[in-house]
């Protein structure tokens, strides 16, 4: 897809690299990139979630953008699997960009 090549390039130096069951550093951005090619849709929110924390605000949302695009061009056999119609999209991006700390 189109879509990883701008999170590699992007977001490699910026999402955090974090540890995976067996304590093995991995990059934020592959494993993102891992989770939605999997279908691990859940995964991939939250840990888009949790880097709010870590990047400055703009990087954020920018992040937020781009999930949410991705999900928004994913097969449509798929979406209606997941639930991921245009209105649940739209509340997942508003959820995702409230200021929480």
């Amino acid at each position: 897809s189109d879509f990883f090549p701008y999170l590699l390039t992007f977001f490699t130096e910026k999402l955090t690299i974090s540890e995976d069951e067996e304590g093995r550093l991995i990059n934020g951005a592959h494993y993102l990139q891992q989770a939605l090619e999997e279908q691990r849709f859940a995964e991939a929110i939250s840990f888009v979630e949790e880097q709010m924390k870590r990047l400055p605000l703009h990087q954020y949302d920018l992040l937020v953008d781009w999930l949410i695009s991705y999900l928004r061009q994913l097969d449509v056999s798929v979406k209606e699997d997941q639930g991921f119609y245009e209105g649940y999209l739209q509340e997942l991006e508003r959820h995702l960009k409230e200021f929480k700390w």
